[in-house]
């Protein structure tokens, strides 16, 4: 029997751009190295950094779960996302976001925190490396999405890497065949496929959501799980413009509108020049207007009207 281990890695789904993390090797210690430079932790947070009235939230490397000493987790920054949130000091937030993606379960959770936050304050998200699968979702959730010139953004989807087993082969009972499908056989990757599937098409219609925009076009925009870089990105819609995020930052503090360091040209649709109806030169001002010389013979109309040419009509008439 030719069975692989499935169930994604560790068992665990994952929405992560492939063999990602080796970027990464220890995320917690890269934004504990950061405060001094993104500004000084916010008290009771583990990954908020705080400058001025600006709170900057650090997505930084492989998302997991649950609290761990090595890197970022959707539990911890939930709770750091509503800390800053409920900061009266802090009038908005950024999203610091450089991360492939992680680990599925709690993704949402996070992602639908800070969907609802931005109704209370300013959230936008920075995209200043990678942005993409499940750090794209956290960044979709936010109300403006702001990249480097090469940012890495995209990758809607999920996906599983399978393996063949190198020990015992798995044996299961007669009334749960679909607990270990054979891989070999159609009908065993369409076990596999069902939750990938179903996993894939939540995340992009919750993606279109925050997005404003339908999942079919999203996936389009996407390049059907694709990434793109800087201009292309913005110019496919998944992000709003180019920027730098102490540009971003400085904007927030000041209470002034983001100007994208280098405008991005978006294809736009061509619009049909409407037809409009002469209007009357008598209406018209700018119209030229026409002069034309009388016509010569004893009977025209002289343009001035004098005693002279009066008399001289008169006695035209008369010699006819």
């Amino acid at each position: 029997m030719n069975c692989y281990e499935y169930g994604f890695a560790d068992g665990r789904p994952w929405l992560m751009l492939s063999s990602a993390s080796s970027g990464y090797e220890h995320p917690l210690k890269a934004i504990e190295a950061m405060n001094g430079h993104t500004g000084p932790r916010m008290i009771g947070t583990h990954t908020v950094t705080v400058r001025n009235a600006v709170a900057v939230l650090n997505v930084i490397g492989p998302i997991l779960r649950y609290a761990n000493s090595r890197y970022v987790s959707t539990e911890v920054l939930a709770l750091d996302f509503r800390a800053a949130l409920d900061n009266a000091a802090i009038k908005a937030i950024v999203l610091n976001i450089d991360s492939p993606g992680g680990e599925a379960s709690g993704i949402s959770e996070l992602a639908e925190t800070i969907y609802a936050g931005r109704s209370k304050k300013k959230v936008v998200a920075y995209i200043g490396g990678t942005g993409a699968s499940a750090a794209y979702w956290i960044a979709s959730a936010a109300s403006q999405i702001i990249i480097d010139a090469t940012a890495l953004v995209g990758g809607i989807g999920a996906a599983a890497s399978f393996r063949k087993p190198t020990g015992p082969a798995p044996i299961v009972s007669r009334n749960a065949p679909n607990k270990r499908p054979n891989l070999s056989t159609e009908k065993g990757r369409a076990v596999v496929a069902g939750p990938i599937d179903a996993l894939g098409e939540f995340f992009a219609q919750r993606v279109a959501r925050n997005l404003g925009v339908k999942p079919d076009q999203l996936l389009k925009m996407g390049d059907h799980g694709g990434t793109k870089v800087g201009a292309a990105a913005v110019k496919a819609g998944l992000a709003h413009s180019l920027g730098s995020l102490d540009g971003l930052v400085a904007s927030l503090n000041a209470g002034t509108p983001f100007v994208q360091s280098e405008p991005v040209k978006k294809a736009v649709a061509p619009r049909t020049a409407k037809s409009n109806p002469p209007v009357p030169g008598c209406l018209n001002r700018n119209a030229p207007v026409e002069t034309t010389a009388a016509p010569a013979g004893p009977d025209s109309l002289e343009r001035s009207v004098t005693t002279d040419s009066i008399w001289r009509q008169r006695t035209a008439r008369r010699l006819h």
